[in-house]
């Protein structure tokens, strides 16, 4: 008789683990390290980085060449990584003014770079909004295409909802013009849209707020496809020039048409002063799904302070304390919002807790932070620093580009992958000059987080 014999084959799967009384953490995945890429050495600030929707390997950012130190010429770059960040391909655009670079990847992998700026022998002024658009993943760039004069703080935002605007890209930005009614200096609300990936944008709205300074941020769209738009107003206007509020509002509106019309504008916050704020949305289809996150900055740069809707914009918590560890003399720079996959708030910023020897208080050292919410901006992980080395803007070989920028820019680089993970783009100056530096994150539930990558 034969004997039979069963082979059992178990196959185990990798999974990630963590004992009982573990804590949630932070794993650093690439850890603090130079953007290299051919091209001069000069100083390079105030970057944005965008992620592909649906590859965490490809990466899109640009950033302001400063060409000479006076800041009278300057250019912009755009960079485009498909290694998750180790390896990185430059374009530069032969502008002779560039500022506000802000990048997005469509639905269908179009990426649109937006600036304020002007080629050489164009008789236009600098603040001219001029959209590029690659249709190649971010390897080269067509156009401009042009949308006028007297622009400032452009922005995109996507829409990936399953809205009936789905893959449009909305171009945001504050416009200052002479209105019809007496013929007054007005500054606007600039509304955008492109339904063809950023190859013609139909006629403009523009948000007459109020008659007060203001300045537009970023926009973000919900999972129904309504758009928000934020923006802060800061000043008012008198025979002698600007007078500054004696606090700064940040308002929301929203649009449920594509931009062509817009909601009264909601009060997020007054505690917001002097700083760039940012908007974020939960894109999860988790408990918080479309709850709205302001991250901005207190009076003085003395905390990061977070509030979060859970209504579309309508009620805002008070103003949440984010840098719980920045001691006695705090000071935070530029701080950034982003929210992953899973729900989880990544918040980054840069902060001087370990500056030592201050000058002037603005112009100190400073280093990147990192901390996480799993609880919808509730609480937040225990802070991280990721950057290995300090960053000081008054070098000598930044000349007057550390006066201009002295955190490195009005915003840094920060978005949430695909994959769940956060990608940090920031300029450093530890090298004497401002070079852009990068690193990612996770951000994990299951247990105390751990350096995987020096």
């Amino acid at each position: 008789m034969k004997t039979l014999v069963c082979l059992v084959l178990i196959l185990v799967w990798p999974i990630e683990y963590a004992p009982p009384d573990a804590e949630p953490g932070v794993t650093v995945v690439r850890g603090d390290r130079p953007l290299n890429t051919e091209g001069p050495r000069l100083p390079v600030t105030e970057p944005h980085l965008a992620v592909d929707p649906k590859d965490a390997s490809h990466l899109v950012a640009a950033a302001i060449v400063i060409k000479k130190s006076d800041l009278s010429v300057a250019d912009c770059a755009a960079f485009v990584s498909f290694d998750g960040g180790s390896s990185w391909k430059r374009h530069d655009f032969s502008l002779v003014e560039c500022a506000d670079p802000w990048v997005a990847v469509g639905e269908d992998g179009t990426v649109l770079l937006t600036v304020l700026g002007r080629a050489a022998g164009e008789d236009v002024r600098g603040d001219q909004l001029l959209v590029f658009r690659s249709e190649d993943a971010g390897r080269s760039w067509l156009g401009p295409v042009s949308l006028g004069i007297a622009h400032d703080h452009e922005t995109i935002a996507v829409d990936r909802s399953g809205g009936p605007y789905r893959g449009s890209f909305y171009v945001v930005s504050k416009n200052e013009g002479p209105e019809a009614s007496g013929g007054k200096t007005r500054q606007a609300a600039f509304v955008a849209r492109s339904p063809d990936g950023g190859r013609s944008f139909p006629p403009p709205t523009r948000l007459l707020v109020s008659s007060l300074s203001l300045n537009t941020q970023n926009p973000v769209v919900l999972s129904d496809g309504t758009l928000v738009v934020s923006l802060e107003d800061y000043a008012r206007q008198t025979d002698k020039g600007q007078a500054w509020l004696e606090r700064e509002r940040s308002w929301i509106l929203t649009s449920t048409d594509g931009g062509k019309t817009f909601s009264v504008p909601m009060l997020a916050s007054e505690g917001c002063q002097k700083s760039f704020g940012t908007l974020a949305v939960d894109p999860s289809s988790g408990p918080f799904r479309d709850r709205l996150y302001w991250i901005c900055t207190s009076d003085r740069y003395e905390s990061v302070l977070l509030h979060f809707s859970s209504d579309r914009g309508e009620q805002w918590t008070k103003p949440i304390r984010v840098d719980q560890g920045s001691g006695p003399s705090p000071y935070v720079r530029t701080p950034s919002v982003a929210v992953n996959r899973d729900g989880v708030v990544g918040v980054a910023w840069y902060d001087a807790r370990n500056a030592g020897e201050r000058y002037k208080h603005e112009f100190v050292c400073l280093e990147i932070y990192f901390t996480a919410s799993l609880d919808g901006g509730n609480t937040f992980l225990p802070e991280m620093k990721v950057s290995s080395e300090k960053s000081c803007p008054m070098r000598p070989q930044n000349e007057e580009v550390g006066w201009r920028f002295p955190a490195g820019g009005d915003y840094m680089g920060f978005a949430a992958a695909p994959d769940g993970q956060f990608v940090l783009l920031w300029a450093d100056s530890r090298s004497e000059m401002y070079q852009l530096h990068t690193a990612t994150l996770k951000v994990s539930a299951l247990g105390s987080g751990r350096r995987t990558e020096p």
